[in-house]
């Protein structure tokens, strides 16, 4: 049966300010993340434009909102703690699903905190290895890739189980319009080596095995649209700009909103654009339908 599933995509927090540290918490990988965010992200208009996007997104009403990663800056515990009571008081677990960015998965360890902090966000309305949140004609599919990695690097790795239980979902979830989320963008010319998804070309081949229709990413803080050639024709693969960025290194905060056709696969998106703390822009995409298996 075919219908209409309006999405919001969230991605790139970063929510902010960062806690005070310990001096011990940063005795690792965070010192520098720690220094980088005072230099770069510590402006408080990224976060005033966060919060025009959230108050403008409510207004559209979407189906589910989605989050794909990086909540957080360097994954101190005061963060995770921050940025859990941040979402509850802006967005409904029942109406959202998220996935895991490399800044959750810092420091060894903190993927866990992470994964307890934010469950209610992360789960599906499934018991399958992988969340599966059903949304009318559609289902959302939630891939982790992110990883701890020693300083400088910030590549993530989704990994063989993860990998065998994705392609066991697309597969399961047969005709269904299915979206993946995931942070990384599945994209070599997108984001490779040191900031790249170890195992792209792998995930490529499950995405395209499964019959994937769409992908949401993140990770770039720069928007992007690519397709993937699969099994029964093309999948679309979007990703978003960072939703607290001030635009001084990256493009200004934004979010899409799609609207999804289940029936032929059509997808309209329309990106909604921060300019400043309160002004809102936006432009609309239309994307010819997508294969259908």
């Amino acid at each position: 049966m075919a219908d209409i599933v309006t999405i919001a995509h969230f991605s790139d927090l970063h929510l902010g300010p960062i806690p005070r540290p310990k001096p011990w918490q940063l005795l690792n990988k965070r010192i520098f993340g720690f220094v980088n965010w005072h230099r770069r992200r510590r402006s408080d208009e990224g976060m005033d434009r966060l919060e025009a996007l959230v108050r403008d997104a409510a207004t559209m009403v979407p189906d589910v909102t989605v989050l794909t990663g990086d909540f957080v800056n360097i994954a101190l515990p005061q963060e995770f703690a921050q940025a859990r009571h941040w979402l509850d008081a802006r967005f409904d677990p029942a109406h959202t699903m998220a996935v895991l960015g490399n800044h959750d998965a810092y420091v060894p360890g903190a993927i866990n905190a992470a994964r307890t902090t934010f469950a209610d966000y992360l789960r599906g309305d499934n018991g399958g290895p992988l969340p599966v949140r059903r949304i009318g004609g559609a289902a959302l599919v939630g891939v982790n890739s992110a990883v701890a990695r020693p300083p400088h690097l910030s590549s993530g790795r989704v990994g063989q189980q993860e990998r065998d239980a994705l392609l066991h979902t697309l597969e399961r979830l047969g005709d269904t319009f299915k979206i993946v989320l995931i942070h990384y963008p599945p994209d070599q010319d997108l984001a490779r080596g040191r900031r790249g998804l170890d195992d792209c070309e792998e995930v490529r081949e499950v995405l395209a095995a499964g019959n994937a229709n769409l992908v949401l990413h993140g990770h770039n803080h720069r928007p992007s649209a690519r397709t993937l050639t699969t099994r029964d024709g093309e999948a679309l693969m979007v990703g978003v700009e960072s939703g607290s960025s001030d635009g001084s290194h990256y493009p200004p905060a934004a979010y899409n909103i799609y609207r999804i056709n289940t029936g032929d696969g059509a997808v309209t998106m329309e990106k909604r654009t921060a300019i400043a703390a309160n002004t809102i822009s936006n432009e609309t995409f239309n994307f010819a339908p997508l294969n259908t298996a």
